[in-house]
């Protein structure tokens, strides 16, 4: 018996509208959850494995950054941009993972931070969106649209 592998790569992306004054470290950078949705094919309903986090900075601030991952909408947490990150007791259990971007690339005037082959599995819990939030552990400073994720994603 031959068995074929129905597993789908796909990229999403997303660009959290930010404030422009200097983050401190443990600071939310954006001032929501930032929303992934998936186009499955029919191949994402159940769940997957997120792969990779590639972020674009215009403002090359190569700041280490982690990207929390939530397999549904934390609702009950308060997104503040520019102020400390605390997640609510109640939307713990919802985190799939934390990526932590602290591999840089830097070019003339701007910069990739990249984690790869982290192999966070998730379970869809209905819909096709994932979520996450950005925390700063450094001290940057960014334009309004300097960043932006790309998250790799390899359906179950």
């Amino acid at each position: 018996m031959v068995q074929r592998s129905s597993r789908f790569m796909q990229y999403v992306d997303a660009t959290p509208t930010i404030d422009t004054s200097t983050y401190a470290t443990g600071d939310l950078i954006g001032s929501s959850a930032i929303e992934l949705v998936l186009d499955g094919h029919g191949k994402v309903e159940k769940g997957g494995i997120i792969q990779s986090v590639i972020i674009t900075d215009l403002a090359k601030q190569n700041a280490n950054l982690d990207v929390v991952f939530f397999s549904t909408s934390p609702s009950a947490t308060t997104f503040t941009d520019n102020a400390a990150f605390d997640i609510d007791d109640a939307d713990l259990v919802r985190v799939i993972g934390v990526a932590a971007v602290f591999d840089w690339k830097s070019f003339n005037d701007n910069s990739i931070g990249q984690e790869l082959q982290l192999a966070l599995p998730f379970i869809m819990a209905g819909g096709n969106t994932l979520y996450a939030a950005i925390v700063s552990r450094g001290a940057p400073t960014y334009g309004a649209t300097d960043l932006t994720i790309r998250v790799g994603v390899l359906s179950a």
